[in-house]
Order: C-alpha cells, then sequence, then structure tokens
C-alpha cells in the first residue's frame, strides 16, 4: 500500500531525541499547521536529514501519514531565512522566542497558511533592515499582536487596525511607538485570558 507523499515548507519549532537514533520533530508547516513527525535515523552521522532538520530550521519537508504518526521521508533548503536570521544574535533570540510563543499557542493540526506567511515575510523584512534594539522591540510587539488577532485571541480594535495589516514597513515599526501602552496592554490581556 503507497502513502501519499506531502510536501511543505515548515520550521522546527523543537525535538526530542526518540530511540537510538531518531527524532522526534514538532514542525510549524503552511500546509498542515502544527505536527509531530518521527525523523528515522536523524542523529546518525550519514543521515541525509539532519543538517535541515536542525530546531528552527526552515526547510522543505516531504513528509507521509502513517497510522498514527507523521514521519519525514526527505527535508531540503526551503529559504536562506535560518542561516541569514543566526547571523544576529538578537535577531535570532527574537525568532526563537516567537517560535516558542506559537509551539504554546498551535494545538492540534490545523491549516494556518496565512499565519505562517505573516512569520515569514516578518522575519524577511526584519533581516532586510537594519533594525535598532527600539525598532526589534516595536517589531516583536506588532507580530505578538498580529499572531494572536489571527489566532483569534484579540478582536478587532479600531485604533489597532493600521498595526494588523500584512504590509511591513519602518514607518508602521516608528507609528507603533505612539501605541506602545495600548498594544502591549492587548497582549496581556489576551494571554492572560488564555492562561498561557
Amino acid at each position: 500500500m503507497s502513502h501519499h507523499i506531502y510536501t511543505t515548507p515548515g520550521i522546527i519549532i523543537g525535538s526530542r531525541n526518540s530511540g537510538e537514533a531518531n527524532k522526534y520533530l514538532y514542525i510549524f508547516t503552511r500546509d498542515l499547521g502544527m505536527i509531530g513527525a518521527s525523523a528515522q535515523g536523524i542523529r546518525l552521522g550519514k543521515s541525509k536529514l539532519k543538517y535541515h532538520s536542525q530546531d528552527f530550521c526552515y526547510s522543505s519537508f516531504s513528509l507521509v501519514k502513517g497510522k498514527d504518526i507523521w514521519r519525514v521521508t526527505s527535508a531540503g533548503n526551503g529559504d536562506a531565512l535560518f542561516s541569514e536570521i543566526k547571523k544576529y544574535e538578537s535577531y535570532f533570540i527574537l525568532y526563537v522566542t516567537i517560535l516558542s510563543l506559537l509551539k504554546r499557542l498551535l494545538n492540534g493540526e490545523e491549516k494556518h497558511e496565512a499565519l505562517f506567511d505573516e512569520i515569514t515575510n516578518g522575519f524577511h523584512f526584519v533581516i532586510s533592515q537594519s533594525f535598532s534594539e527600539k525598532d526589534l522591540k516595536s517589531f516583536e510587539q506588532i507580530i505578538v499582536l498580529r499572531i494572536l488577532h489571527m489566532l483569534g485571541y484579540i478582536g478587532k480594535v479600531k485604533e489597532l487596525e493600521i498595526f494588523l495589516k500584512n504590509e511591513w514597513s519602518m514607518e508602521t515599526l516608528m507609528k507603533s511607538a505612539e501605541f506602545k501602552k495600548k498594544i502591549v496592554g492587548e497582549i496581556n490581556q489576551a494571554l492572560k485570558e488564555s492562561m498561557l
């Protein structure tokens, strides 16, 4: 019996060792949502998977659905995002922080194409700019606001609508300084109500 192979871009949110040479990967995929998948023999020196399956790596994954679990059949370069973001410590710390938040917020396999695109577009914007610490803080507040809004934790807030649009720009970041208190208040309230 043959299994359908799904190929999708994805970001590894975390992993844990399994058995002698396997790993269980938590992957936020564009086409399948958040999934857990087994990568057989990935910890062996000869494994072709290991270079594209590090924690926080952005790759293109080929997966098959078994009876109880997804299995990674191959992984390849999906994007230069991971290698670029690793060059800047402050960018990488924020990237990991955002991915950790996603791991807490996303439960079960549910497709979130727009959210996946928002995250990847946002971090492509970051690596295309020269950010000050203040800019990076503004970006963090806006991307968290957008994530919570897209997942239904924050409804429409008229005065913050400008920050929920898909375009990323330095002007948007600068404008967010005027609304910092409101943005942070909405985020904190949403996280409190979600008990995360």
